[in-house]
């Protein structure tokens, strides 16, 4: 039996996830809740033989979480930090310029999601548990440079747009 513990500190992303696990089509899978202190934790339980495949699903269900919960956010601090000199209005053009290139990556084929999952996937094969906040702030970082990526398309094409 393989099991593995996931720490969410919301209600929101905790039905989010359990949303995303319960579409995984794999035989003696279960998933439980428990709410302790500080987290809701959801436990999954695989007893079939399958392991890289469980590990696989499991690895697009809590990518998928971050995602939807923490895309804007990164993106938002990549901008404050990298073009902190920009006014609050340029900053925000940047913004929605990234949220479109971002959006339109995942339609096509998810940009950086695929690396998302790959470091999602190699944490699982060495831990039992995560507190997910924990792996986004530590554990993805070439992610994270993918979305920086977006960020600089974004300028390119906010100072593009401004010049003409």
């Amino acid at each position: 039996m393989k099991s593995f513990c996931i720490k969410v500190d919301s209600e929101v992303q905790k039905n989010f996830l359990i949303e995303q696990l319960e579409q995984i089509e794999l035989n003696d899978f279960y998933i439980s809740s428990w709410k302790f202190k500080i987290y809701d934790n959801i436990i999954v339980h695989y007893i079939g033989n399958d392991i890289i495949l469980f590990q696989k699903n499991l690895s697009q269900a809590i990518a998928n979480t971050i995602t939807q919960f923490y895309d804007e956010n990164i993106l938002e601090k990549i901008i404050h930090k990298n073009y902190f000199y920009l006014s609050e209005d340029e900053q925000d053009s940047i913004m929605r310029i990234s949220m479109r290139i971002l959006t339109v990556s995942k339609e096509n084929n998810d940009f950086g999601k695929e690396i998302l999952k790959e470091l999602i996937y190699e944490y699982l094969q060495e831990n039992k548990k995560m507190i997910l906040e924990g792996v986004v702030l530590f554990r993805i970082k070439e992610y994270i440079e993918t979305l920086d990526y977006i960020v600089e398309l974004a300028v390119t094409s906010y100072l593009n747009l401004i010049q003409y």
